[in-house]
């Protein structure tokens, strides 16, 4: 069929569109969660993303701006996802707008701060990479979850 205008083309390609999202996918779960929402303070979230982390097989990637008190906890779960074969892979803002604890003592981070983090998240088997760039908090885990704040 020759559309003679770009209305005619424009409808017939909504239309084809339309379909597309209507009909469902073979492969979705009806009872599939396709977008949780946190409220509450940032433990919630914290918990959340623990929580995914386990969950996850494959890989796991992430950009993050370390921000407010930066802690080990997730250190240990990393490290046990890479040494059963997952493969995790960050980009980090190079901001030091981060605490960290020192000689028992919450602490402004300074660049040695930053640099000797980003060695031990090396060390575990993550493969860092940094940027001055204002990026969001994001990870992909497994390519098939998305966690944002």
């Amino acid at each position: 069929m020759i559309l003679s205008n770009k209305g005619e083309l424009l409808k017939d390609t909504q239309s084809k569109t339309k379909a597309l999202y209507i009909q469902p996918d073979e492969n979705t779960n009806e009872n599939e969660v396709n977008i949780e929402l946190i409220r509450g303070f940032n433990r919630h979230r914290q918990a959340k993303y623990i929580e995914i982390f386990r969950q996850a097989k494959h890989e796991v990637c992430g950009m993050f701006r370390l921000k407010g008190i930066v802690t080990e906890e997730i250190d240990d779960i990393a490290k046990k996802f890479v040494k059963n074969g997952g493969k995790l892979r960050s980009i980090y803002s190079t901001n030091l707008d981060f605490r960290i604890m020192k000689d028992g003592k919450l602490k402004q981070a300074d660049q040695n701060d930053f640099i000797k983090l980003c060695e031990a998240f090396q060390k575990s088997g993550e493969v860092v990479r940094l940027t001055k760039a204002n990026i969001p908090n994001i990870a992909i885990f497994d390519k098939k979850i998305v966690f944002t704040n």
